[in-house]
């Protein structure tokens, strides 16, 4: 990726799915130490896909804290990324995306999306 470097994060993981079926690739919130939220970080496509789409859906979600948290169960505002292949599509396909923080800075996440039958 050409310009600054991340300074919060930088993540890589693989999800499955089957053909034509959406799954959920990424998800984030911005909660303080009360569970309050802070703002929906923005996130958008860096790049990839080439087998799919993604897409964006801003809804309340579970953050991404351990059980032992006091937050865990408490729903705040967030956005998910989903993933769907083209149809027919089966193989690998990969995901680059750029969470904007919202303390500053921002976040890469790399992700890898097996289609499979």
């Amino acid at each position: 990726m050409d310009g600054p470097k991340p300074n919060g994060f930088t993540l890589a993981w693989t999800e499955k799915t089957a053909p034509s079926q959406p799954v959920i690739i990424f998800q984030t919130t911005s909660i303080d130490a009360n569970c309050a939220p802070q703002g929906v970080p923005d996130v958008t496509v860096v790049s990839g896909p080439s087998n799919g789409k993604v897409t964006f859906r801003k809804m309340k979600i579970l953050p991404n804290v351990t059980r032992k948290s006091k937050c865990y169960w408490v729903q705040v505002p967030g956005v998910k990324a989903f993933y769907t292949p083209n149809p027919g599509f089966v193989g690998k396909d990969k995901v680059k995306l750029r969470t904007k923080l919202i303390e500053g800075g921002f976040g890469i996440s790399n992700i890898t999306i097996e289609v499979a039958k």
